[in-house]
């Protein structure tokens, strides 16, 4: 397996625990579809709201390397950029994972499960769509953390027809 495979099987396992730990469907795309990884569903309307099966799109990059004092940087080529930020029906957000360096993987006994802050979003209708060039690097902030409580309000806010 490639460092590029093995980062994005991290980065897929990781979401699954997130979206699993919260009681949702995870969908995982066999190939990029439109620029999309996974989608993440619940069934029925959630807390009250008004909206059916919320669903939440996401676009996943890993990284073992490229990071700032504030967030994490991830490249996307032009045609990522327009597929991704595009007007959708469903809401997009891109998750940028911070893996340690290649073999640094932490394993735990079998007794714990443990996440720790290691992925981050941002919502792809904020990004910035005007690419010069080929590609457009997006610092994803440390300050948006994507946990189990973000995603449960996200699919909240999607359920009571309110944005992300």
């Amino acid at each position: 397996m490639t460092p590029n495979q093995r980062k994005e099987e991290l980065s897929r396992a990781w979401l699954a625990a997130v979206a699993g730990s919260c009681g949702y469907a995870l969908a995982n795309w066999s190939q990029d579809q439109d620029c999309i990884d996974a989608t993440i569903a619940a069934s029925d309307p959630i807390a009250g709201g008004v909206v059916a099966d919320p669903k939440l799109d996401i676009q996943l990059k890993a990284t073992s390397e490229r990071f700032t004092e504030t967030g994490v940087k991830v490249q996307l080529k032009k045609a990522q950029m327009e597929r991704l930020t595009r007007r959708s029906m469903v809401p997009k957000i891109l998750v940028a994972m911070l893996l340690p360096p290649e073999n640094e993987v932490e394993v735990v006994p079998h007794e714990h499960l443990v996440l720790r802050k290691c992925a981050y979003f941002c919502v792809a209708s904020a990004i910035d769509p005007t690419v010069e060039g080929d590609s457009k690097v997006i610092e994803v902030p440390f300050t948006q953390p994507f946990t189990p409580e973000v995603l449960r309000n996200m699919m909240k806010n999607l359920s009571a027809g309110e944005p992300l």
